[in-house]
């Protein structure tokens, strides 16, 4: 959710509640309609359970190869370059952050696929509650 943080400072609990618990049915319904399954909720992010099994088993397969940790930094910096040099004048800082974060969750749970560490984590909630 674009803006979470100062979203939350600017309003009311009961507020926030409500607009994640429209963000969560609306994102989730679409995810379940198109055969997902969600793993968990994150914050403000929602990551659907078939993401995050392929990226560990990725990871799981590229300890095979000798990736490292330098591997996924430098990954990051040229696909997001990449992205840069291609968009031209299309490209923001929006463009930007929101591709970072989506090779940063990305690499997460590759790193955990290749660790065999997984977060600690409970069930996932569907609505937030104060």
């Amino acid at each position: 959710m674009r803006n979470f943080t100062p979203f939350v400072e600017g309003n009311m609990a009961y507020d926030v509640v409500h607009i994640l618990n429209r963000f969560f049915s609306a994102l989730g319904e679409a995810i379940l309609m198109n055969n997902g399954l969600i793993y968990q909720y994150v914050g403000d992010e929602i990551v659907p359970k078939n993401v995050a099994l392929g990226f560990r088993e990725l990871g799981r397969r590229h300890t095979n190869y000798g990736v490292s940790e330098g591997h996924y930094l430098l990954v990051r910096k040229v696909l997001v370059d990449t992205l840069k040099a291609r968009l031209k004048e299309s490209y923001s800082d929006r463009i930007r952050l929101a591709w970072e974060r989506m090779f940063d969750l990305a690499f997460k749970y590759m790193k955990e696929g290749a660790t065999g560490k997984k977060q600690a984590r409970t069930a996932p909630k569907p609505t937030v509650v104060v």
